[in-house]
């Protein structure tokens, strides 16, 4: 068995994606508060391990998702200095700075060898969020209904009040798109060594991802049915039917279920909240049964977030002003008034309302360049890695639809493991 070197530098990547789920603001300064201990923890890093050699290593190994991310970063530049269209927002464009830094240095100190040690720390991560939400889920059960590990819903679509999983991140949204990379993970562990331990996180990590009520569920599954798929028998042309099918017919439901509430009688047993208008609803009859849909939250934001494009289709309404907009459309009581300010809640569409057509064109090359390197590239991925990297970009072009992941800083991490395991090919 082949015995690695845990290097110093690896013990500060574990620490820094063990900090990743911990977000707990570490201060209240204005335009510092969404600093957690992740960032804390970065400066450190950086601070004890900088040296000439990082600007050295960022022209040596640069490649086509090395450029995506410099022109993604430039689409936001752009878009702060001609699209602001109510203020300017110094702490956005500072955030994707940020991350476009982490990225870059987080590639200088990753190594190829120590790959799956790096996918193992993400699995120990995301089995320690799990734990402790885990915790607060049985706490609530048994001591007290609810807790700070858990978001209390009084009114969610299906479910009524309800207490869901979110740990110690900000939502359970939030937290489901960062356990996704250790549960497909543990899951491939899972079916190439079908040990006791094993079993337990994965166990462990899906329960966590199940509790949490999200419509991610519907694409947790999905992309562990792609892995099966990918470990089966079937021929490649079977296997890439079956999958496509697959990702067509989750789409879909995503959408519908995100987007819509069914119900076969008119809902009056809440008013308007959060997630629908009670008045506002489709009525068809389907074998003398009524159907009521109800427009969600996400389907009016998506209507607002044209509306944003096309006030600014180049450059869009600027970065961290979408919800400015949204006050905007409710002065005119063209939005509705009991939906609160959220983001546009799509990385799709809010990358077309703050940052017009050239946000949505580097966002596109980013998914362009990475399934076209991934294709060229196959030979020098291990077959591992290629089927958990394709399971959790699956999993995150789809959840991407009602849902803003590009301030995520495990999947910029992640998309490190991704570029560094790229043969070069860009000079």
């Amino acid at each position: 068995m082949e015995i690695i070197k845990l290097t110093n530098k690896n013990l500060l990547l574990f620490l820094l994606i063990l900090s990743i789920p911990f977000q707990f603001k570490i201060t209240e300064l204005n335009h510092f508060q969404n600093i957690y201990l992740t960032e804390f923890l970065f400066v450190l890093i950086v601070l004890i391990t900088f040296n000439i050699n990082f600007f050295k290593n960022i022209k040596d190994e640069f490649n086509y998702i090395d450029l995506c991310v410099i022109y993604y970063l430039i689409s936001c530049i752009i878009s702060f200095l001609l699209g602001s269209k109510y203020f300017i927002s110094y702490e956005d464009i500072f955030g994707y700075f940020y991350l476009t830094f982490l990225y870059f240095y987080i590639k200088f100190l990753l190594n190829k060898k120590f790959t799956n040690l790096i996918i193992t720390f993400f699995v120990i991560s995301a089995l320690v969020c799990s734990i402790i939400g885990l915790i607060g889920f049985t706490n609530s059960l048994f001591v007290n209904k609810s807790n700070f590990l858990l978001h209390f819903e009084n009114n969610y679509p299906y479910f009524g009040e309800v207490n869901r999983i979110q740990s110690i991140m900000r939502s359970p949204s939030m937290m489901c798109n960062f356990l996704i990379i250790g549960v497909c993970a543990s899951f491939i562990k899972l079916l190439k060594n079908k040990s006791y331990i094993n079993f337990l996180i994965f166990i462990i990590i899906i329960s966590c991802f199940t509790l949490s009520l999200t419509k991610s569920l519907i694409c947790l599954i999905l992309s562990l049915y792609i892995i099966l798929i990918s470990y089966s028998n079937f021929k490649r042309n079977l296997k890439i039917t079956f999958s496509t099918f697959a990702i067509i017919l989750v789409i879909l439901i995503y959408f519908t279920i995100s987007h819509f509430l069914i119900s076969f009688e008119p809902i009056k047993n809440y008013n308007d909240n959060i997630f629908i208008l009670v008045d506002k609803y489709y009525k068809y009859t389907f074998f003398k049964h009524e159907i009521f849909i109800y427009p969600t939250s996400y389907y009016y934001n998506k209507i607002a977030s044209m509306l944003a494009f096309s006030n600014n289709p180049l450059f869009g309404v600027g970065i961290g002003n979408y919800n400015l907009f949204i006050d905007e459309l409710k002065t005119f009581n063209n939005f509705p008034l009991n939906f609160p300010n959220w983001d546009p809640h799509s990385t799709y569409f809010g990358e077309l309302a703050e940052k017009g057509i050239l946000g949505i064109i580097s966002l596109f090359l980013f998914f362009i360049f990475i399934f076209y390197l991934l294709a060229k590239n196959i030979n020098y991925f291990g077959n591992d890695l290629l089927i958990l990297t394709i399971a959790v970009l699956i999993f995150v072009l789809i959840d991407a639809i009602s849902l803003d992941v590009t301030k995520f800083k495990h999947l910029w991490i992640y998309l490190a493991i991704i570029s560094i395991n790229l043969k070069k090919n860009f000079n």
